[in-house]
């Protein structure tokens, strides 16, 4: 049975500096705490090794890109012989009021999934939680970079 576990986040920012946010596998390190780092460059099928930090642990993972396009990030992460496959999705969705929504949903599956979410189910709730408030934060700080660039006299 897979257990799916979503967090949201509303950034007072733009959807471009929400989506450079997702995308930048080279700057997660300054601001993202469930994944700290990712080696390899964003592409699909491409694969990466993420650096996870969950649950007082830091570990690798290998993931592969299975969705990339503005808005839309997800990776997949499968064990040996179907113990526990799990897909990582991030979005952005743009409010009327300028401001953009960053989601986070993670969807475990496997063999192992009903011990993965008896286990570790707060806790992870919890790292998305925090990494919804984090990307948002990220988002702003990326925005007010942006708008500076952009209404700097030249």
């Amino acid at each position: 049975m897979a257990h799916t576990y979503r967090a949201s986040q509303t950034a007072d920012a733009s959807e471009e500096a929400a989506w450079i946010t997702l995308s930048d596998f080279d700057g997660y390190g300054a601001w993202n705490p469930l994944t700290p780092a990712v080696r390899g460059a964003p592409g699909l099928g491409a694969t990466v090794i993420l650096q996870v930090a969950f649950g007082g642990w830091t570990f690798p993972l290998r993931a592969t890109i299975v969705r990339l396009q503005p808005g839309e990030l997800a990776w997949r992460v499968a064990w040996p012989l179907g113990l526990i496959q799990a897909i990582r999705m991030q979005r952005t969705f743009r409010h009327d009021d300028g401001r953009t929504e960053i989601e986070t949903t993670e969807t475990i599956g496997g063999w192992l999934s009903p011990l993965v979410h008896a286990l570790f189910g707060p806790t992870l709730r919890d790292a998305m939680t925090r990494w919804a408030q984090a990307a948002a934060a990220r988002a702003h700080e990326v925005d007010r970079r942006l708008t500076h660039i952009v209404t700097e006299p030249g």
